[in-house]
């Protein structure tokens, strides 16, 4: 049962990420790693229930009226989204670089907002959830921002990161000098392995304080490094220490604005 839940709010992902366009039963099941059957059977309950809706059989299904009922009080956190929205939206003018929202939300990272840039955003932006809370510079800022108290509290609920998420907590000079390392340069920036081998992705984030409460956290998510990745241009990307002096200054300042206007 509890597999059949998991699987049908993957289903029901999957239909939102068509953006109102209908999705072939053998594409959802590919993606839902289901066979056409099992798939169908599903879809067919989800129909019943209007979580989905069946187009035709040869278009597929869309995402259903009761989808849009459940989410009719607004979207998650609309009060801090649409607070943030237009300084995201500047802070994208100024980079060209895509710009997230995050929350960490169920022993994951949550993508509640974002601003495209001008190149792809790296990984799958129509997913909400990503299973690793620790391995971003998102996560990093937050986490940094934190009192001692609240950070220990935080990892006795959800673990602690592993090497992989964070090398420098495992630093011979320790996980304090980490967070001090963020806290006095006053973003975080970090490297983490893309789907491709061989590319990384370059993550530059603030934590988003309202008073003195940590909500969230203002991220910037660059182009794949190691010129796998091309700008508009046909040019390979890297990021050098004056495009990341610049952004950085970008980024505070957006960091600075939101939290002036979180305290109204």
């Amino acid at each position: 049962m509890i597999k059949s839940v998991q699987k049908a709010i993957q289903i029901l992902q999957i239909l939102s990420d068509g953006q109102n366009e209908p999705v072939p039963l053998s594409e959802i099941a590919e993606r839902a790693g289901l066979n056409k059957s099992t798939c169908a059977h599903l879809l067919e309950t989800m129909c019943e229930s209007g979580m989905a809706e069946r187009i035709s059989r040869q278009e597929g299904y869309r995402v259903g009226i009761l989808a849009y009922y459940i989410t009719r009080h607004g979207r998650y956190h609309q009060e801090l989204v649409e607070i943030c929205n237009p300084v995201m939206c500047w802070l994208r003018k100024k980079t060209n670089h895509s710009v997230v929202l995050v929350m960490l939300r169920s022993h994951k990272k949550a993508i509640i907002h974002w601003v495209c840039g001008i190149n792809k955003f790296p990984g799958n932006y129509g997913n909400m959830y990503y299973e690793s809370q620790y391995r971003y510079s998102t996560s990093h800022a937050i986490l940094a921002a934190m009192s001692d108290m609240e950070r220990s509290e935080f990892y006795l609920e959800n673990g602690y990161p592993t090497r992989d998420e964070w090398p420098k907590l495992y630093a011979p000079e320790g996980e304090k000098a980490a967070y001090d390392e963020i806290n006095r340069r006053g973003y975080e920036i970090f490297r983490y392995p893309f789907e491709t081998p061989g590319q990384v992705v370059v993550g530059m984030a603030t934590a988003l304080r309202n008073r003195e409460k940590v909500v969230a956290a203002l991220g910037i998510a660059l182009p794949n490094e190691y010129g796998t990745h091309t700008m508009e241009d046909g040019q390979p990307w890297h990021l050098t220490q004056e495009e990341e002096a610049s952004i950085a200054r970008y980024l505070c300042a957006a960091t600075k604005e939101i939290n002036r206007r979180l305290q109204f």
